[in-house]
């Protein structure tokens, strides 16, 4: 019995899928080989519906794949904000302590010698860091600034450094005694009348000579511009002691070496240092005993 070519190009999907029976394939496979018709149906089937559903598979599988990519690839962008923001928010902070001189050398890994000569106090001094020196004013019992105070002051030597000297130091393999290379620190401040004009005779020999200079050459030229001489002074200079504030008000009464922290975020106020001088302070030397700190 023919089998019309309607019912074959029903049952052709499902032919192509391999979904039918054995017999309705026989079926299919028989009339194909003699109906033209129905094999052109067949390849147009093929081309028309096989490749496009693969095509979509495939699309939808690339689809998935970028989508994945993309999400990593964000992931790791924040991975790598987050890791950057935390290295800089730690490192700054690093980076400034360590540039901090937060540290201080003990008195016995420093050298300082203190000696007063015709009213002068000379303190020299050797550490493998360097001192520095600083000043505080002692209360006058008024509501004056520190430095207007008028009850004599006391000096303060201390040995700062960095953490980052420190280790600089440590991996160069530098000897931490104390040598004729180590840094050093000269200081001379007048205590007596005496010894102000011989701190200043130099000073007041060039005031002297400058002034004489101009004098004459006033006299000479009278219509020049004095004020752009080369030998210009500064007219502020103390002539006197009487007339020099520093010496008048801020006479040295006392030497202290101070192992605390007073630089960078950790600095005191006058008083605040003054205080702190009997926990951290070592006091070397006073007006009325000389020197008293004997290592």
């Amino acid at each position: 019995m023919k089998v019309p070519c309607s019912v074959i190009k029903d049952l052709l999907p499902l032919y192509h899928d391999s979904v039918c029976s054995p017999e309705s394939a026989a079926l299919v496979e028989e009339h194909l080989r003699e109906c033209e018709s129905c094999q052109e149906e067949f390849h147009r089937l093929e081309t028309a519906l096989l490749p496009p559903a693969a095509s979509e598979k495939e699309g939808k599988k690339a689809n998935s794949i970028k989508k994945v990519k993309k999400t990593l690839r964000r992931k790791r962008l924040a991975v790598a904000a987050i890791t950057l923001a935390v290295i800089i928010a730690v490192s700054i902070p690093v980076g400034m302590w360590m540039s901090i001189p937060c540290f201080t050398l003990p008195l016995n890994e420093v050298s300082i010698t203190i000696t007063e000569k015709d009213g002068i106090l000379d303190i020299y001094s050797e550490s493998l860091y360097g001192v520095s020196v600083s000043r505080v004013f002692y209360p006058d019992g008024t509501s004056r600034e520190p430095s207007n105070r008028q009850n004599g002051s006391a000096l303060i030597l201390s040995a700062e450094y960095t953490p980052l000297t420190a280790l600089k130091t440590w991996l160069q393999g530098e000897q931490t005694e104390i040598t004729l290379a180590s840094p050093t620190f000269n200081f001379q401040w007048p205590l007596t009348e005496e010894g102000w004009w011989e701190d200043h005779k130099e000073s007041l020999s060039y005031v002297e000579a400058m002034e004489g200079i101009q004098k004459t050459m006033q006299k000479e030229l009278p219509d020049y511009q004095w004020n752009d001489l080369p030998y210009d002074y500064d007219s502020s200079i103390p002539r006197t002691p009487g007339t020099d504030k520093d010496f008048l008000y801020r006479n040295v009464k006392e030497v202290y070496y101070y192992t605390g922290i007073n630089t960078g975020i950790w600095r005191k106020d006058n008083d605040e240092l003054l205080a702190d001088l009997e926990k951290h302070g070592t006091l070397l030397w006073t007006v009325e005993d000389g020197v008293v700190y004997q290592p």
